[in-house]
Parts: structure tokens; C-alpha cells; sequence
């Protein structure tokens, strides 16, 4: 999966002709900036929405949710849409399949989190399993989750 940048979480634009949104433009992008636009959010369920929006608003912005979701993808389909830009993790963001909507990295204005897949020693992994695992950090490979969950 391509990601636009190392950030963490990237800002989602739509792409639609025009292709010139002064967003993607913008050389280093701010949550200022970010938060001139209609915004989409992540349900207020999910940690991710208190993070993103707390660190907005200690940034002095008060960002003009328009709509909320629980699902990234539904997230892009709103911004695909024209109803706003959101911010999600890089992750969930791919330039060759998301192409009605751009991504622009927010930099350091987010810290990097760390997810954690548990394997219990000894299992059996089938091969979609590996085939994520390895999409994570590139030092991962099978040989080594077969080492990992040896006995």
C-alpha cells in the first residue's frame, strides 16, 4: 500500500475537476488550514475522533463537523463525494485505488501510534496472515513471524 507520507494520519481531499484544491497545494499543510473546510469525522465512539479532534482544538481550531462515520472507507466516500475533508491514518489510504481523492501528510502535527498484532506461540497462521503481517513494517517477513511464534 502506497502512503503519501510517513505521517501517521493524512488529510483526505476530493480530487474531482477541477483538480486543484488550494489544500493539496499547500506546501506544509496545518490543521489551521485544514479546518477552513467542512470536516468529516470518525464516530465520537472511536479514540482515533477524540484524538484528532482534541488535537485540533488545542491548535485553537474548532472544526465544522458536517458528518461522522466508524469506517474509513465510508469516510473516503464522503470526501470523494465533495461533503468535506477528514483526517485518517495513512494506512487506510492507497494512491492507486483511492484515486477520486488525494492525501496530504500533516507532518509532526500528530504523534505516531503503535498497533500491536497478538499471536499465540505455537499457532498456525494461514497465509492471508502473513500476507498482512508483512504489510506492516518491511523487516517483517515470514521467516521471522516463524521464528517469533515458535515453541
Amino acid at each position: 500500500m502506497n502512503t503519501p507520507s510517513l505521517s501517521p494520519l493524512v488529510v483526505i481531499i476530493r480530487e474531482a475537476a477541477p483538480l486543484d484544491n488550494p489544500l493539496l497545494k499547500e506546501r506544509a499543510l496545518t490543521l489551521e488550514k485544514v479546518g477552513q473546510y467542512p470536516f468529516i469525522a470518525y464516530d465520537d465512539t472511536y479514540q482515533i475522533s477524540r484524538q484528532i479532534l482534541e488535537k485540533m482544538r488545542a491548535a485553537g481550531v474548532s472544526p465544522n463537523v458536517v458528518m461522522r462515520a466508524s469506517d474509513s472507507d465510508v469516510i473516503k466516500t464522503y470526501v470523494a463525494t465533495g461533503l468535506g475533508v477528514a483526517i485518517i491514518p495513512s494506512v487506510a489510504y492507497d494512491y492507486q485505488t483511492d484515486r477520486s481523492i488525494g492525501a496530504k501528510g500533516l507532518g509532526k502535527a500528530f504523534h505516531r501510534t503503535m498497533a500491536c498484532i497478538l499471536v499465540r506461540k505455537g499457532s498456525s497462521l494461514r497465509s492471508f496472515t502473513y500476507e498482512f503481517m508483512t504489510l506492516l513494517p518491511s523487516s517483517l517477513t515470514n521467516e521471522v513471524i516463524d521464528a517469533a511464534i515458535k515453541y
